[in-house]
């Protein structure tokens, strides 16, 4: 909105706030114990980002990834009902000596297979077929009726 759209009377308003907000600049001034007004700007001020500002990644130390680690494990352990010693943080030294994995048994691998087929037997059987089969003249009817839909476009299309 323009100075020169506004009546006599918001004119008037106008002025009588800007002599009342430089009033209170005053007092704010000797308040804080300044000299003079302030210069008033309409520019908002620019504030500096600080040049020490990362942006990335964060990092952890090792000590700090070692303890979230033996705390997973620890919430693992809960969650599995297994009794687990409190681990110490290791250092990045201490960990290049890990004990080999033992190998499972191929008897155990064998059995394992087994019981998860027989899981997924038993989860098919409780939840049934849940895919629909779609009966073909169902089928051909939706694809007829997409293909005259596609003629239509065209058709206007090239109107």
């Amino acid at each position: 909105m323009s100075i020169t759209s506004l009546s006599a009377q918001q004119l008037r308003q106008a002025a009588d706030l800007k002599e009342q907000i430089e009033g209170l600049e005053q007092q704010l001034n000797s308040i804080l114990g300044g000299e003079g007004s302030a210069p008033v700007t309409t520019e908002p001020a620019v504030v500096p980002e600080p040049a020490n500002t990362k942006k990335g990644k964060r990092t952890f130390s090792a000590e700090s990834r070692a303890k979230m680690a033996a705390a997973q494990r620890a919430r693992w352990a809960a969650k599995k009902g297994v009794k687990v010693e409190a681990l110490p943080a290791t250092t990045t030294a201490e960990s290049e000596e890990k004990p080999k994995k033992k190998k499972a048994s191929p008897a155990l691998l064998k059995a394992l297979a087994k019981a998860r087929a027989a899981r997924a037997v038993k989860l098919k059987a409780e939840k049934g077929t849940t895919k629909v089969k779609i009966i073909p003249a169902f089928r051909n009817a939706r694809s007829e009726a997409a293909k005259a839909s596609w003629v239509k476009r065209r058709a206007a299309k090239a109107m």
